[in-house]
């Protein structure tokens, strides 16, 4: 996301060589690029694919700071230091300006939970390590992507990771007379070969992971090479271009065409990036390639295209940041006027960042200590940052101190006591006299496992489970459902696949008593009277079901506005879809082998209440319980007299 002050290229102007001109259809590029981002952030449905941008993105960015790389080295004034001085000028401004912003927002605006979270991002990206943070975050266990505020700034990770590996890397390459060309073309291969290899194995570290994404740069580095120092053969193709019409306008009018085919085709619901990136990537590489002279690039040379990339990164940097912050504020997805409004803001913040910000740091006089001060301001926020984690979200503001409410879960680090069951796979029972219970299925299993840690019976049982990523199917059956599944939640069940491996079948084979726990969807009940006697094969233990649970989100934002002593009357009626499903489920496998959990939480009459008899909130987001959820359902496992006969026995 640099500047475009590049060379200009192979066949224009003076020919071969270094001729430094300034590249306005970059700039325009940059445009279509941030334009496609903000579209699908703001308006997914509209844009399914705009998250290429990124992709674009990346080879841009590959191209430039190769350039500037190759420049350097050839002069022989080629510096470390000048080069990372550059990119914090270029980069550390605005992300000050956002995370400033977004300090005092969220001392003003957010809950504990939410600051906190917001605190351990801030630090994460302060030292350029968002992607990391994020790919540990993603998937099982995450909280709702749309309440994180810098969920963006991944890709300013893996951009700042590729510009420390990089340089040093060309520059021995170069010390030692190493080919530039070869060197780039093996990493780039190297690392599209991971990407292949990894994007149906951990489609999650495939999307984050350096080493999966770092071709996409590479693929701009190579293009920077070629440009600047052409093999013989492209130079002979070069020339044989500049003297076939409409050469260039056919190569940047393919360069289009595959980013507009990336747009219509790629969508959220299928594996990123995989083979599916080569579009916007290669797209954006021929059009670089194509030269300013081409129509398409012609085209993206137009004035409002060029404003539009000059102020892409500060656009980047906001717009997430505030459409995130709306989300949050509104407790839902904020509608389309407001989402529009937040983008026409963006654009406001970002012009006034990169004109009364970035260009006087970027551009003037005293860059070392302009250099300097911004090392240490952005140090500054990313303690910070950290220091509003470590506090637990700054829970003693004023504005907050209801803590009975909104300090949801003060024992474990996430926002639900659920997210600690991992800890829990695969481990053996011990061998004592403890009922031994396996709990199998999804994030609403780890419900009923902390249900059973804080029940009467938590001292007498010995809790194990497999947990599986939701919507998998964690039934034990022969058939493949797969056809239920799409192409990426395929790739993301295979590791949870395979009750024959031997480590989970050793499992199985001592427990006492088999829960099977899911947020169940209609198309499981197929398989499910199925599942249950395939356990008979293997064990003798006892199977039960526990059915779905419906429960109220919990609005914090409404609720704080309820007087105290009304909150404990607070009852919502269940959720008719889930009752009916629950019936289906019951006829399925039996009364003998069902738990109505609905039932266990909300009473005879299915009218669910808000909060404990403390007044704290038993589920947040609707469908998992807060730890003082857990301990409410925990109290009432025994008036389930399946369940009391099963720990009692």
């Amino acid at each position: 996301m640099d500047g475009a002050h590049v060379p200009a290229m192979v066949g224009e102007g003076a020919g071969v060589g270094v001729n430094h001109k300034y590249r306005a259809d970059i700039d325009g590029l940059r445009a279509v690029a941030i334009l496609c981002v903000v579209g699908f952030h703001a308006f997914p449905h509209g844009l399914a694919g705009g998250f290429i941008g990124v992709d674009i993105f990346f080879v841009i960015s590959g191209f430039l700071i190769t350039t500037i790389l190759l420049e350097s080295l050839a002069r022989g004034d080629f510096s470390f230091i000048a080069f990372y001085a550059r990119r914090i000028r270029r980069i550390f401004p605005a992300l000050i300006a956002v995370f400033a912003f977004s300090i005092i927002f969220g001392w003003f605006f957010l809950l504990p939970y939410e600051y906190k979270q917001l605190g351990k991002h801030m630090a994460g990206a302060a030292v350029f390590a968002s992607n990391f943070m994020l790919w540990n975050e993603s998937g099982y266990f995450d909280t709702l992507a749309e309440a994180k505020p810098f969920l963006h700034l991944w890709s300013l990770g893996v951009e700042e990771q590729f510009y420390i590996f990089y340089p040093l890397a060309l520059w021995l390459a170069w010390k030692r007379r190493f080919s530039l060309l070869a060197v780039t073309a093996l990493i780039m291969l190297v690392s599209f070969g991971v990407n292949m290899w990894t994007y149906k194995a951990d489609p999650v570290a495939d999307f984050y992971s350096p080493l999966t994404r770092v071709w996409e740069l590479m693929l701009g580095s190579t293009v920077a090479y070629m440009l600047l120092y052409p093999p013989g053969c492209l130079a002979a193709l070069a020339r044989k271009r500049e003297q076939m019409a409409h050469a260039r306008d056919i190569q940047s009018f393919l360069g289009a065409a595959l980013l507009g085919m990336g747009l219509a085709f790629i969508t959220k619901e299928q594996l990123f990036p995989g083979w599916r990136a080569l579009l916007p990537t290669i797209g954006a590489a021929l059009l670089i390639s194509a030269g300013t002279q081409a129509w398409v690039n012609r085209l993206l040379s137009k004035r409002v295209f060029v404003w539009v990339g000059l102020v892409s990164f500060p656009l980047y940097v906001w717009h997430w940041t505030l459409l995130s912050f709306a989300r949050i504020v509104y407790t839902k997805t904020p509608p389309p006027d407001i989402r529009l409004a937040v983008v026409l803001l963006s654009f406001f913040l970002a012009w006034l960042t990169y004109r009364f910000i970035e260009k006087p740091i970027r551009y003037g006089k005293h860059h070392t200590k302009k250099t300097i001060a911004l090392s240490l301001l952005l140090a500054v926020l990313g303690c910070v940052g950290y220091a509003i984690y470590a506090k637990n979200g700054m829970e003693t503001r004023a504005w907050v101190a209801d803590t009975a409410l909104v300090k949801l879960n003060p024992d474990a680090e996430g926002e639900y006591v659920w997210s600690e069951i991992t800890k829990l796979d695969l481990q053996p029972f011990a061998k004592n006299q403890k009922k031994k219970i396996l709990v199998i299925g999804d994030s609403f299993s780890g419900d009923i496992i902390n249900a059973i840690e804080e029940s009467p019976y938590a001292d007498n049982v010995q809790v194990r489970a497999l947990v599986i990523r939701a919507g998998c199917g964690n039934l034990f059956v022969e058939e493949d459902f797969s056809r239920h599944l799409s192409e990426k939640k395929k790739a993301e069940c295979n590791p949870f696949e395979g009750y024959k491996n031997p480590r989970y079948m050793e499992i199985i084979a001592h427990a006492d008593v088999i829960f099977l726990a899911s947020m169940w969807q209609p198309w499981e009940l197929e398989y499910l009277q199925r599942a249950v006697n395939n356990f008979s094969g293997v064990t003798k233990a006892r199977v039960l079901v526990f059915g779905s649970k419906s429960l109220r989100d919990g609005d914090v934002r409404e609720l704080l506005k309820i007087p105290q002593h009304d909150r404990g009357k607070l009852r919502y009626a269940a959720d008719q879809t889930t009752l009916g499903l629950n019936q289906a489920i019951q006829q399925t496998v039996g009364e003998n082998r069902y738990v109505d959990v609905e039932r266990l939480f909300c009473g005879a009459h299915y009218a669910c209440p808000l909060f404990d008899e403390n007044l704290l909130l038993l589920s947040q987001d609707g469908s998992h319980l807060t730890h003082a959820g857990a301990q409410y359902l925990g109290k009432r496992l025994a008036d389930a007299p399946l369940l009391q006969y099963i720990f009692e026995q």
